[in-house]
C-alpha cells in the first residue's frame, strides 16, 4: 500500500546492523517493510498524521529512531 506522505524531520539512515541489534535485544524480528520505511524516514513526522481505520481515528506522530542520540528507540521503550 502506497501513501501520498511527506516527512519531516528525518535523520541519517540507520545502519542496518543498528536495527538488527535491537531485534536480538528484544528476540524480534520487524517487518522488511518497517525497515524499509525507517530505513527511509528514520525519527521523521508525517505531514498526514491522522488515520482512520475501521472508523476508529489514530494519530502517528514519528518514527522512533535507530540513532542513540536521537529519540532512540530503546530509551523511548524503556520509559513507557
Amino acid at each position: 500500500m502506497e501513501f501520498d506522505i511527506e516527512w519531516d524531520y528525518v535523520e541519517t539512515n540507520p545502519d542496518i546492523e543498528d536495527i538488527r541489534d535491537i531485534e536480538k535485544e528484544w528476540g524480534i524480528t520487524f517487518p522488511d517493510d518497517y525497515i524499509d520505511c525507517v530505513s527511509k524516514y528514520q525519527g521523521g513526522s508525517p505531514d498526514k498524521n491522522r488515520f482512520d481505520i475501521e472508523g476508529e481515528e489514530y494519530i502517528f506522530n514519528s518514527l522512533l529512531s535507530f540513532n542513540i542520540d536521537e529519540n532512540y528507540i530503546i530509551d523511548v521503550y524503556d520509559n513507557f
